[in-house]
């Protein structure tokens, strides 16, 4: 905290700039020889090359951001005034403070006045005859902007992730996590110390560490693995990548903190796969398969994930979600004598009845199964500020109408990809949304406030489309059910593995008198022996018993939810048919 502490006061910073002093700090005491390491700097004994130091600039001066041709006129200033607190650690390029939007910016086309100092109190700069040092690169970064005030509030120590080994060494909690890892890999036989080859590659090893959150937010764990350098793996369930046999020779440096005294020269040879290497899951899931399998599981033929095994009348049916296991069956005791089977082969935690998966709460009830993504939201409300926001009635307004050249000022395109990648992994429990965040995705390139606008309307309210241009209502409505009619077949099939066998033809509802008509009628003619024959598979479908093709009145067609802007008492009809309820924002 000293050097943190005096780059604070060199500037005359304040303290809401501690977080920022203290990565500061880090950042250069990883290029300052040590006498620890020898008189090397940790930058150089973890990546084995001399950090360069060329592109250090005065914590807490002056500098100056090139603004990009696109988002000025000819007239408009060619840069902005910021204070320089940083070095991104996700790219070439510096952090800012933007001294008039009062946000955290990152960019590579910077010039410095190292000598010069912000006033705080009058809000100008203190001048200097130092002249401006120009930090340019051949391209523009991309500008990613967070208010101050949501970065602090935000910051807390406990769940900091840190970046390396060196970060860590004196923390106990990380230290007791990195022992962890160690002990299991040591458990799973994974490695032997031998002598390091002379004609043989060895692998550079590094720790990862990660903070396992609750679904409230709060702490779980700390986590730490040891990967394989350059490519990292976060991973829900303990160790499950160490169970897998590698057929190839693989040696590995010790890693770091683990170094047996007296064999500093020696290396490890695997035996099973480790984090990172490239063969990892591909050798964990040949390890399950042949487990399940010699258990009496039988895999489905169309989802090579989802195995079934059958005792008398009873029924067990396993999941796997990379190393994730969902069960379920109709005896509580197969269920149970499962688990200790897995346990006696591997190194099982057992979570008890499902209730958070990937990003999702679920809820099992005698009411049935509900999944919501409460926590998820939450964090997108407060990620916009839109916590206390008025609500709406519909994610959109009936029969709007967006167009790419409405004249509406541009804004950060990447503040609006973040919105709308967000609200599209939302859609997963949220289908209703689904038809609105579709539609603003497509003005990813250059959106406006506009869409901006209507995609936090989004946020206020508490498909795909398919790959040829119909020529008629009729048409299109005929391909999308002959695309609805494959989802059909292959759900029957699912079923079919889950030895529940559907005896009658699955229903497909059409609001087209047209389409029901181009389905049940195989004669060619002028208006339809231009569609793709690949859509007239519906047909054999029909004919075949898979699937019957029922008209239906507009009224009555829940899926105009996907595809239209509707109002209020249509909307929430249609959302009530589609076996959605609502929570409240304050319930727990």
């Amino acid at each position: 905290m000293t050097m943190a502490r005096c780059l604070l006061f060199e500037k005359n910073l304040p303290r809401k700039f501690w977080a920022e002093a203290v990565n500061t700090s880090v950042y250069l005491l990883n290029r300052v020889q040590t006498k620890a390491l020898d008189r090397k700097t940790p930058y150089e004994v973890w990546f084995r090359i001399k950090p360069t130091i060329r592109h250090l600039k005065v914590f807490g001066c002056i500098c100056y951001m090139h603004i990009p041709d696109a988002k000025r006129d000819k007239l408009d200033h060619r840069a902005e005034v910021g204070i320089f607190i940083g070095y991104s650690s996700q790219s070439k390029g510096y952090r800012v403070f933007n001294v008039r939007t009062g946000k955290i910016e990152v960019s590579r086309n910077v010039k410095f006045n190292e000598a010069a100092t912000w006033n705080w109190e009058n809000s100008e700069v203190i001048s200097s005859e130092t002249s401006l040092e120009d930090e340019t690169d051949e391209d523009y970064a991309v500008r990613g902007t967070r208010s101050l005030t949501d970065i602090y509030a935000r910051c807390n120590v406990s769940v900091v992730e840190p970046p390396n080994f060196y970060e860590v060494v004196k923390s106990e909690v990380w230290r007791a996590a990195m022992q962890e890892e160690f002990n299991m890999i040591q458990k799973n036989d994974t490695w032997q110390l031998v002598d390091r080859p002379d004609n043989k590659k060895v692998i550079g090893v590094k720790w990862v560490y990660k903070v396992k959150l609750n679904p409230n937010g709060s702490i779980n764990k700390h986590k730490a693995r040891l990967v394989k350098c350059w490519f990292v793996y976060q991973l829900d369930v303990k160790s499950a990548f160490l169970n897998g046999y590698l057929k190839e020779e693989i040696h590995v440096e010790q890693p770091d903190g683990f170094v047996k005294n007296g064999t500093e020269n020696k290396v490890y040879l695997l035996k099973k796969a480790l984090y990172g290497l490239k063969q990892a899951p591909r050798a964990w899931y040949n390890r399950i398969d042949e487990f399940l399998l010699k258990l009496g599981f039988v895999k489905s033929l169309i989802e090579v994930n989802l195995y079934v095994k059958e005792e008398g009348a009873d029924l067990l049916i396993v999941t796997i979600y990379v190393d994730d296991f969902l069960i379920t069956g109709s005896n509580e005791k197969l269920i149970q004598q499962f688990k200790v089977e897995m346990k006696k082969e591997f190194e099982m935690n057992d979570l008890g009845k499902m209730s958070y998966f990937l990003g999702m709460e679920i809820s099992q009830t005698s009411q049935g199964i509900f999944i919501c993504q409460k926590k998820y939201a939450n964090e997108i409300l407060n990620q916009f500020a839109m916590v206390n926001c008025k609500t709406v009635n519909t994610p959109m307004v009936p029969c709007e109408k967006l167009r790419s050249d409405d004249g509406a000022a541009k804004i950060d395109a990447g503040v609006y990809r973040s919105l709308i990648g967000r609200l599209l992994y939302l859609s997963a429990t949220g289908p209703d949304i689904m038809h609105s965040v579709s539609l603003l995705s497509r003005f990813m390139h250059s959106p406006s406030e506009i869409y901006f606008k209507a995609a936090k309307r989004i946020l206020s309210w508490s498909s795909k489309k398919q790959d040829s241009v119909a020529k008629s209502t009729a048409e299109a409505e005929y391909i999308v059910a002959s695309l609805a009619s494959d989802q059909a077949v292959w759900f029957r099939k699912l079923m079919n593995d889950l030895k529940q066998p559907q005896i009658h033809p699955t229903e497909l509802f059409c609001d087209n008198l047209s389409a029901v008509a181009i389905v049940k009628n195989p004669i060619l003619h002028g208006r339809t022996k231009h569609i793709k024959i690949k859509y007239h598979s519906i047909r054999e479908m029909v004919n075949e018993g898979e699937v019957q093709v029922l008209h239906c009145d507009s009224d009555d067609q829940i899926t105009d939810i996907f595809t239209k802007g509707l109002h209020k008492f249509i909307f929430e009809t249609l959302r009530d048919k589609l076996g959605m309820s609502s929570i409240s924002v304050e319930e727990e």
